[in-house]
């Protein structure tokens, strides 16, 4: 949650103007382009855009490993997924 409330502290710092993306690049430990894919989603999504978007899914070698349906895992978050009948 660290990672993540200061990720969005920063991009909101630079969206803002207080820092170049090349300042908010070097705290974040990426590159400029990212930086300003980040800016845009963050614009266009709220602070949820900054989130991983695999957040709340289980690994797909997991998946393979529990022998789950792939339509299963795509379909239902983590916290959903029963694998007691599999």
């Amino acid at each position: 949650m660290l990672k993540e409330s200061r990720r969005v502290f920063v991009i909101e710092q630079a969206i803002k103007g207080k820092i170049t993306n090349r300042q908010a690049a070097e705290v974040l430990g990426l590159s400029e382009r990212q930086v300003i894919r980040l800016k845009e989603r963050m614009k266009a999504e709220g602070v949820a855009g900054l989130a991983h978007k695999n957040r709340g899914r289980m690994l797909f070698q997991v998946v393979q490993n529990f022998g789950v349906p792939r339509s299963l895992y795509f379909l239902r978050p983590i916290g959903q997924l029963c694998l007691t009948g599999f």
